[in-house]
């Protein structure tokens, strides 16, 4: 978490931005959605894959331009001084999106149609809709990463970025930000599951004592859920306490 008030204001901001981004892309999908005639699958989506394929670069291009300028106040708001030059995001790889949104999308509704699922639609509605998700906002994380990484003005303060997840995460995005400001581009990119809405923010040597909500509670809890499991089974032995502990709080 940023070490000032303004700072971690502009990041819960950039946060509902990037959710805003996402929401927009979701509501092309949506709009087009019911064109998807589970009898005429190759047929009807190849009719809607390309106004998919732009909904998914138009959104991923906002991500980019709303994390540029996030990068840039949030540097200012924590006293980093000097100009940054933030890098321009790279094009689209648009036969990796393609492949991507066809096996979410009608490759799923095939399979679902062929196990009799009268819920084939829907069901492949929402699996294409965390690959969408996953492509769009991966503009905006690739953004700040490449600035941080970039950023040669604050060399000797910059200590990386670190993941700020939803108020309930998945157990795998709990468990990699529970480890708080470790991360740079060169130890590790962004891992992003579909559906995933974590940012990254960077962090500076002054706010490594302030972490993300919530992470410093993850961390303990991976410590403790780890301390006897065997090194192969930290992953597994993580998400038995995190899903345990998220069951006894809904029950």
């Amino acid at each position: 978490m940023a070490a000032t008030v303004v700072g971690r204001l502009l990041t819960q901001q950039y946060r509902q931005q990037q959710l805003a981004v996402r929401a927009r892309a979701l509501q092309m999908l949506i709009a087009l959605w019911p064109l998807m005639d589970v009898r005429r699958i190759d047929e009807t989506w190849l009719a809607m894959e390309p106004a998919l394929l732009a909904a998914v670069e138009r959104g991923r291009a906002e991500s980019a331009a709303l994390s540029s300028a996030y990068y840039r106040a949030l540097r200012a708001a924590e006293g980093i001084e000097g100009a940054v030059e933030v890098p321009p995001l790279e094009a689209l790889n648009v036969a990796q999106v393609q492949t991507s949104l066809r096996v979410t999308g009608p490759v799923v509704a095939k399979q679902l149609v062929e196990m009799g699922r009268a819920d084939a639609a829907s069901r492949a509605l929402v699996t294409l809709s965390g690959a969408m998700t996953r492509h769009v906002l991966q503009g905006g994380r690739a953004t700040v990463l490449g600035a941080a990484e970039a950023d040669t003005k604050a060399t000797g303060r910059k200590v990386g970025w670190a993941r700020v997840t939803s108020a309930d995460p998945c157990y795998f995005c709990a468990m990699l930000a529970s480890r708080g400001p470790v991360y740079t581009r060169e130890s590790s990119d962004f891992k992003a599951h579909d559906a995933c809405a974590c940012t990254a923010e960077p962090m500076w040597r002054d706010s490594r004592s302030s972490w993300p909500p919530r992470s410093r509670e993850w961390r303990d809890l991976y410590n403790e859920s780890t301390r006897d499991a065997p090194s192969g089974e930290l992953l597994q032995a993580f998400r038995r306490a995190y899903e345990g502990r998220k069951g006894r709080a809904a029950a």
